[in-house]
């Protein structure tokens, strides 16, 4: 475990960041090139209501984090088709393996776990939670990882499972491939600057599909009925 009092304080600059935010809601197209932070606040706010969109909008963010690779997933066994996945530069082949195996054996998540620090609004760096030496040592890395490929991790929990209003325990992934920089102090920080955002973004979208659930259910349930049926509201 390594530097734990880091992971704390990314912990209370989020709260601060979270005071006061306003919410940017217009849409732009976006050039081929590493985007601002204003194109990333207005591409997760578009996904709002929309599944597909998440794929894109982290392709934006994994640009914007330099990673090779990123990642929305409920952590637990089989959550690939049981809930909400999306994800950028990840074979489908790698998402099952996770969600079905590997994710009892992610190191990091599992010293996350240990150290109580799966909390919504945790924002974190891989090196910053178990040692270089100690995540290659592990089978994780050694028949996992470096298929993906990834090593370096950059990532928050968007949420812990205790408001049942939200989603079920859900976390944001950054990789960067073997070889490459570690992701930075900065980049700890435009993550932390980008949370509320994330998170605002995410619930709204959540939201949405429930919504949406149920009245799937509700029409459903309409066309099962063998007999007409008229609702008056109360005017």
């Amino acid at each position: 475990m390594k530097n734990m009092a880091k992971l704390h304080e990314n912990h209370y600059k989020m709260q601060q960041k979270l005071r006061g935010v306003q919410y940017a809601v217009t849409v732009e197209n976006q050039a081929e090139r590493k985007p601002d932070r204003d194109a990333v606040v207005q591409a997760l706010y578009s996904a709002c209501g929309n599944d597909a969109a998440w794929t894109v909008t982290l392709s934006l963010m994994a640009n914007f984090f330099e990673a090779n690779i990123s990642l929305l997933v409920v952590a637990g066994q089989g959550q690939r088709d049981k809930s909400f996945y999306a994800a950028f530069n990840h074979r489908e082949d790698m998402a099952r393996a996770y969600s079905d195996y590997w994710w009892e054996h992610d190191v990091m998540l599992q010293a996350v776990l240990k150290a109580r620090l799966f909390t919504r609004g945790m924002v974190g760096r891989g090196s910053d939670i178990i040692s270089n030496d100690d995540l290659r040592a592990s089978r994780y890395y050694r028949e996992y990882m470096v298929n993906m490929p990834a090593e370096h991790f950059l990532g928050c929990i968007l949420s812990d499972g205790l408001d049942t209003t939200l989603s079920p325990p859900m976390h944001l992934s950054f990789f960067r491939p073997p070889g490459a920089p570690d992701f930075s102090d900065a980049n700890v920080e435009a993550l932390i600057d980008l949370y509320p955002h994330i998170h605002r973004a995410f619930e709204l979208h959540w939201q949405q599909r429930a919504v949406q659930e149920q009245l799937g259910v509700f029409h459903q349930s309409l066309d099962g009925l063998d007999f007409g049926v008229i609702f008056i509201d109360s005017a």
